[in-house]
């Protein structure tokens, strides 16, 4: 049995009013150590006043943080210190582009989550916050697209950010795979760990928000081929993007039988009936 690593984190538009995005990369040790490797000696060029300790997307597009030094007008007149932000972002996504790590990604559309939920039945199935939804799709997603693809069972495990909402996961982690005994196959540890500390995770950060704003653009312009042709030529071919309309929701609400008034966690994520659910949804 083989083990491969993903470092899952999340994004969203600034109000959380438009998308919410979780995503990573996969990849074995082997590959993750010489990524691992790459990344840090990319952010140590970055070494004015000193080395550069992370990454994280946020800091990076508001300069704060890591990303404050350039926000030094000696150093960088103005717009050399979002030219040389940005040409940090760049390199790394270059790093991942040039690796053998896949990346993957599940959005959803607020608005749609928001209209769906209005139904008394869609709240029993949907939570009010979409970040657990979305991890939880995002880890059947992965395994069952191994259980497709891989001649032999894998173990995953898991890496997201320790920040508050992580116990949620943490809590209903067991039951994701008690209910989805196909992939709970698959999916092995889900451990918390600070994204500082992670490359990894900075990783998963980097594509959660490339993703995000990506389907931001598709709500305002929806021009999927355009988008595609962008965003592969960004991020590379190897990266898949699942994001949840107001079609899919819907799907997933009528697919979750009620008993006894409860919501049937099995009912909604046993992973086929949600490959039938995906293959009516919508990606990039």
């Amino acid at each position: 049995m083989g083990f491969l690593w993903t470092g899952l984190d999340e994004s969203a538009d600034r109000e959380r009013k438009h998308v919410f995005v979780v995503a990573g990369y996969l990849a074995r040790q082997r590959e993750w150590t010489e990524i691992e490797r790459q990344w840090m000696l990319r952010l140590e060029r970055e070494n004015n006043p000193q080395p550069m300790k992370y990454f994280k997307s946020s800091e990076c597009q508001r300069l704060t943080g890591e990303f404050a030094r350039f926000r030094d007008k000696h150093k960088y007149p103005p717009p050399q210190g979002r030219i040389a932000a940005n040409n940090v972002r760049d390199d790394l996504l270059g790093i991942m582009k040039s690796s053998r790590a896949v990346g993957f990604s599940v959005g959803v559309l607020l608005k749609d989550y928001r209209s769906i939920r209005r139904n008394a039945r869609a709240k029993k199935v949907l939570p009010a916050d979409p970040y657990l939804e979305t991890y939880f799709q995002s880890m059947i997603q992965i395994a069952g697209d191994l259980i497709d693809e891989m001649p032999k069972t894998e173990t995953v495990a898991f890496l997201c950010d320790s920040h508050n909402l992580a116990a949620k996961l943490l809590t209903h982690y067991p039951d994701l795979k008690k209910y989805n005994p196909l992939c709970a196959e698959w999916m092995g540890t889900l451990t918390p760990m600070d994204d500082k500390d992670s490359p990894a995770l900075q990783a998963g950060d980097l594509l959660a928000a490339q993703c995000k704003d990506v389907l931001a653009e598709l709500v305002k312009t929806p021009n999927k081929r355009t988008l595609r042709d962008t965003f592969k030529a960004r991020v590379g071919s190897e990266v898949a993007v699942r994001y949840m309309n107001k079609k899919f929701l819907q799907l997933l609400v009528d697919a979750n039988l009620l008993r006894n008034g409860k919501p049937s966690l099995g009912s909604t994520q046993q992973y086929q009936l949600f490959k039938d659910i995906w293959a009516k949804g919508d990606a990039i």
